[in-house]
């Protein structure tokens, strides 16, 4: 598994400043880490776990726990396996990362649809741009409204699998303390998506995603036009972000829509699947790349 290492002379940066973000961006005051682990510590760390995903930072270091060996997500088999549903409830909860997928996810019902012929799945996309993963939390038992549409909670519609994205694209700083923030949230969902199991069914099922990479050179262009050392920041931000969610999938055993490091070509994200318009979201490779990864997951669940 890749560990993403971000050099002190960027820590320095963020602990000095607040990072103002484009539209979508969530605004905090600069954390000090003169008590916490450095990132390099922190991604390994948080990748080797085997710990309650509940668990602070604080007491991962001090314990020992054993490593885990990340295991690409399987490519679905040409002949699936028998189901025990004919009919299955799908959600999909994150930022634009995921509302940018379509709000009938024609890729990933193309998709399932072609897997399992015969299977009626009814998709949902919960995704909302410029929120963070505390709005996705909020989402999951709470009535939001999004572009003048009123959205019911997402448990309130009894999905049978909720599939979580890492919200990387709007994050907070790029600080242990807040990476370790992204890996509670996470945690704070899955404990409230097992506590509300939908009516006459099984508990739901979860998958986590990470969206695809983003390409540092020309992150933002044509969208909010950063200058050179913010993009460079906000960058990888991003992709410690990504790679959090994926330590926290691989060490806490969820299946995961890995498009993060599928996009990735060396250390960057591959142009070919980001919006050429943007250079934030996902071309319609990008969008094909992420939904066949997103449906390989949920194969191992249904």
């Amino acid at each position: 598994m890749r560990k993403f290492v971000v050099s002190a002379v960027v820590v320095d940066v963020i602990i000095s400043a607040v990072i103002l973000f484009y539209p979508s961006r969530q605004v905090l005051g600069a954390k000090t880490t003169s008590d916490t682990p450095d990132l390099p510590t922190y991604m390994a760390e948080k990748g080797e776990s085997k710990t309650h995903a509940l668990q602070s930072f604080g007491r991962l270091l001090t314990e020992s726990t054993p490593s885990a060996t990340p295991q690409a997500s399987p490519v679905p088999s040409p002949t699936p396996k028998p189901l025990a549903k004919s009919s299955y409830t799908i959600a999909l909860l994150g930022d634009s990362m995921i509302d940018t997928l379509g709000p009938d996810l024609p890729n990933l019902k193309s998709i399932l649809s072609g897997q399992y012929p015969g299977i009626n799945f009814k998709l949902i996309n919960y995704g909302a741009g410029a929120t963070n993963i505390e709005s996705g939390l909020d989402r999951l038992t709470n009535a939001t409204t999004y572009l003048d549409q009123v959205r019911p909670p997402l448990l309130s519609l009894d999905p049978d699998i909720v599939v979580v994205e890492s919200f990387a694209y709007n994050h907070w700083d790029n600080t242990p303390s807040d990476l370790d923030r992204q890996w509670q949230d996470i945690s704070k969902i899955i404990e409230t998506i097992k506590n509300h199991p939908p009516a006459g069914g099984p508990g739901t099922k979860i998958v986590l995603a990470a969206a695809i990479a983003p390409f540092c050179p020309t992150y933002t262009d044509g969208s909010a036009n950063l200058p050179p050392e913010r993009k460079s920041l906000e960058c990888a931000t991003v992709k410690a972000y990504l790679q959090n969610l994926v330590n926290f999938a691989t060490s806490q055993g969820y299946p995961l829509a890995d498009s993060y490091h599928a996009s990735l070509s060396g250390s960057e994200g591959n142009p070919l699947y980001i919006n050429q318009s943007d250079h934030i979201h996902a071309s319609q490779e990008g969008k094909a790349l992420f939904s066949q990864k997103i449906a390989g997951a949920i194969g191992q669940v249904l």
